[in-house]
């Protein structure tokens, strides 16, 4: 049974091309993504939004060029209250253990701030709160 684009429209790797009146699934025979050699001319066009240009033969041994890009970057059901909160910690140098345990927590030392961020949940469930530093 030959598959349609109707039948699995959500197929990365394929595309639909109009044969006959009929929809005919095509096998990408090359795909590159931005960064790589011949996709300058493409970012050019494209930008932060390219996320790959693939290569599809057809039977008439054409060479197809599809160009896969993004139109909206949002979050799947989650608020602005439901994202994590991340916070600002002072810890000495002194402090290797506390470091650890921070980073472990899925904290990072912020170069720039010289300070240690976390997410505000983790720095209650570490019982931090009283590091917490604020910036004016």
């Amino acid at each position: 049974m030959e598959q349609t684009a109707f039948s699995q429209p959500h197929l990365y790797s394929t595309t639909a091309q109009q044969h006959d009146d009929e929809y005919v699934l095509r096998e990408a025979v090359r795909t590159i993504y931005p960064g790589e050699k011949g996709s300058q001319h493409f970012v050019r066009q494209y930008g932060d939004k390219l996320i790959a240009v693939r290569y599809r033969k057809s039977d008439a041994e054409r060479l197809q060029t599809t160009i896969e890009i993004s139109v909206d970057n949002s979050f799947i059901g989650a608020t602005d209250s439901q994202l994590p909160m991340l916070v600002n910690l002072a810890v000495n140098l002194c402090e290797t253990g506390l470091r650890e345990r921070i980073r472990q927590a899925g904290g990072w030392w912020d170069i720039q701030r010289r300070v240690w961020r976390l997410d505000y949940d983790k720095v209650i469930a570490l019982g931090l709160v009283d590091r917490i530093i604020q910036f004016s």
